[in-house]
């Protein structure tokens, strides 16, 4: 899992995974490095808010899921669910012995995105 805070690095030398240009590909080394099999990778959004009001100016959540889709696409993964945008945090979990991924939007239930096994449709916030 990597928590994306901005889409490019700049090549600053901070910590990967914390950036879209190299959270991404430094995903794929370690899962790979583990056993995952490349061609089996898909993913599962979930943020992409504007979190504040003055950050409306810079977008940040719009501009990190476009660098994230965009990143997935060139390294050929698919995304298999996705719950972004709109202004609430959210809190997603992984549900190993379920075998599930919930999201839950501040003020709502949590809800299942994604399942191992299973067709997973496409969710976007309003």
């Amino acid at each position: 899992m990597a928590h994306v805070v901005l889409p490019e690095s700049n090549g600053n030398g901070a910590a990967a995974g914390k950036f879209a240009d190299t959270a991404i590909p430094q995903l794929i080394r370690e899962v790979t490095a583990i056993g995952a099999t490349r061609s089996r990778l898909s993913a599962v959004l979930v943020g992409g808010a504007q979190m504040f009001a003055a950050a409306g100016k810079l977008d940040v959540g719009n501009r990190n899921e476009q660098a994230v889709r965009e990143g997935l696409r060139a390294h050929g993964i698919p995304v298999r669910a996705a719950v972004t945008g709109g202004n609430s945090g959210r809190t997603m979990r992984v549900y190993l012995e379920r075998r599930s991924i919930t999201c839950k939007q501040a003020g709502l239930e949590e809800i299942e995105i994604a399942t191992w096994g299973s067709q997973v449709q496409m969710a976007r916030a309003a």
